[in-house]
């Protein structure tokens, strides 16, 4: 199973009394992700595009099961 650790940026929007609601907007999963995008495309710039996606997404899962220990 994927985790996505949850929102990157939550945004509360709308609070009344106790119901707090947040916009979810980008998974810190696509964070971490993009983060680590342009290192492995600088790093291999003639490493294929779907290579480097997969390699930012495994970076991105293995730093969110790093920050649930």
């Amino acid at each position: 199973m994927i985790k996505y650790g949850g929102p990157a940026f939550p945004v509360e929007i709308g609070s009344q009394s106790d119901q707090h609601d947040c916009s979810m907007g980008m998974t810190l999963r696509d964070y971490f992700a993009a983060a680590a995008l342009t290192s492995w495309a600088s790093s291999y710039p003639t490493l294929a595009i779907k290579d480097i996606v997969k390699q930012s997404y495994e970076t991105a899962d293995a730093m969110i099961a790093e920050r649930e220990k």
